[in-house]
């Protein structure tokens, strides 16, 4: 077998089911159970090591990496697990920031899918492929002895298979409503599904300042539990330590290899009379008053991500006997995808952008560069390559653009499992001047670079699957999460390899 089916087995089961499993949400139709037996048949490997599980939705991506790599550079080996991958299918598991070995992930896989195939599954149901690579990441994580794992969920938790791993900590990305199909209607759908990452096996949550209906349904869970909550904005505080230029960090004049990256500093507030109310915890003998973190340029635009991860490996790695640094540099991290500058002439943006939320930061960066070009007496031309599919908030991503974004390109994407039967071009028109679509993301892609002048910006957003399509087209390395050209801090972070 070569790489592809091996990949393919991963998706045997659900193919196989496909046909006969109807609509509805993931709490009817999907059935992580199964991982849980995969995982007992494997003679329970994820129970044997530090587990930190990671949902939310938005961001979770960029907190499983900022976590992963904070933990690493407290002296911990570190197993990450991330999907979906960007360009290479092994971007989805690493250890120490290097990706799985083919070799490797072809022997569990097997080993797995045999497994699988000795499981009693009716025909309407299957098991999940993101449970299936997640069992074989815990048993690579297990044979290589890892200190600490990061997994990161998939759009659920409660039904969500990856839940499935036994986990002692939890970080909870910033909830609202998304997936209503398949999480639920309402924002108390969704939050019930995510606030299942608070399995009976966790012990401390760290989390972003929630909606009230989602803050209420996690605490609620929490206390069920007797899990530990800190809370950004309440028992941890970011500020940044360098003031740093916005408008420089949006419009690349530093080059992401010479930047120092962005400051901050993480400040534990000590509240032993919230927590000791449910948990007779005090965070005082966990976290030190404050952390003085480097990160990434790009983390400018989401701190609060930096904050919460940063919390998470307090926690993690007080728990495991390591001392708590003062102050951690991670500015050689590689967030790709994640409000990227990948090309300077034109000014060229790609990010993840689906919904009103993420753009938000996107059109902060608009505006920042929009602001640097006038102060240099030039108005420039920004336009937007978009990739959403039907069930995105499309409108929330106009509605944020409007006014930024002189013209726009659409395009479906090339996921071949993303619905696409919307047709965006009239609710756009109603934003942008001028609005043309594409069918494929390479000709999109190819007309926009077309448009644009060297001093003007592009921005490429849209699903993840988009986001791959044009890592690969601009020749983007997403094999390591270091920068090796940099400090050199990237080449010392893998020297456990």
């Amino acid at each position: 077998m070569d790489m592809h089916d091996i990949i393919g087995l991963a998706y045997e089961s659900y193919n196989r089911a496909k046909p006969y499993v109807p609509a509805g949400y993931d709490r009817d139709v999907r059935h992580p159970e199964y991982t849980r037996q995969i995982l007992d048949r494997l003679g329970r490997p994820d129970e044997r090591m530090y587990n930190i599980a990671v949902t939310g939705s938005k961001g979770k991506g960029s907190h499983a990496l900022i976590l992963a790599a904070a933990l690493q550079r407290m002296g911990l080996r570190v197993g990450l697990f991330t999907g979906p991958h960007l360009v290479d299918f092994m971007e989805r598991i690493r250890i120490d920031g290097a990706t799985v070995p083919e070799s490797r992930f072809a022997s569990y896989m097997r080993e797995v899918h045999r497994i699988v195939g000795g499981l009693a599954i009716p025909q309407n149901h299957y098991v999940g492929p993101v449970g299936i690579l997640a069992a074989v990441a815990a048993l690579w994580f297990r044979d290589e002895g890892t200190d600490v794992n990061v997994f990161e969920l998939g759009r659920g938790a409660l039904h969500d298979d990856v839940n499935q791993v036994c986990h002692r900590g939890a970080v909870l990305a910033p909830v609202f409503l998304e997936h209503p199909r398949q999480l639920g209607p309402t924002l108390a759908d969704v939050a019930r599904e995510k606030a299942g990452v608070v399995t009976d096996a966790v012990e401390w949550v760290s989390s972003h300042l929630q909606h009230p209906e989602v803050d209420a349904i996690v605490r609620e869970r929490c206390r069920h539990t007797g899990a530990m909550l800190e809370v950004l904005g309440q028992d941890v505080l970011i500020d940044r330590a360098d003031a740093p230029d916005h408008v420089a960090l949006a419009v690349g004049t530093r080059s992401p290899r010479r930047s120092s990256g962005a400051r901050f500093v993480v400040r534990f507030q000590h509240r032993a009379d919230a927590h000791s109310r449910s948990t007779g915890r005090d965070s005082s003998v966990v976290h030190p008053p404050a952390v003085d973190v480097r990160a990434p340029a790009a983390a400018a635009w989401f701190p609060g991500n930096v904050a919460v991860a940063m919390t998470a490996a307090c926690r993690a790695a007080y728990e495991l006997g390591r001392a708590i640094p003062e102050s951690i540099d991670i500015s050689d991290l590689r967030l790709p995808g994640r409000m990227q500058v990948i090309a300077e002439r034109p000014l060229t943006l790609v990010d993840g952008t689906i919904h009103r939320h993420s753009a938000q930061q996107v059109a902060a960066w608009v505006r920042a560069f929009r602001h640097q070009a006038r102060q240099s007496g030039r108005e420039p031309t920004v336009g937007a390559v978009l990739s959403l599919p039907s069930d995105k908030d499309g409108e929330g991503v106009f509605e944020e653009l409007a006014g930024l974004v002189d013209w726009v390109v659409l395009t479906r994407g090339a996921n071949p499992h993303l619905d696409f039967s919307r047709d965006w071009s009239e609710t756009a028109r109603a934003y942008f001047g001028r609005v043309t679509a594409f069918d494929c993301v390479d000709d999109a892609v190819s007309a926009a670079r077309a448009w644009v002048a060297p001093d003007d910006a592009l921005l490429l957003l849209g699903t993840q699957s988009f986001v791959g399509c044009v890592l690969r087209l601009y020749g983007a390395d997403t094999g390591a999460i270091w920068d090796s050209s940099g400090s050199g801090r990237g080449d010392a972070g893998r020297r456990s390899e």
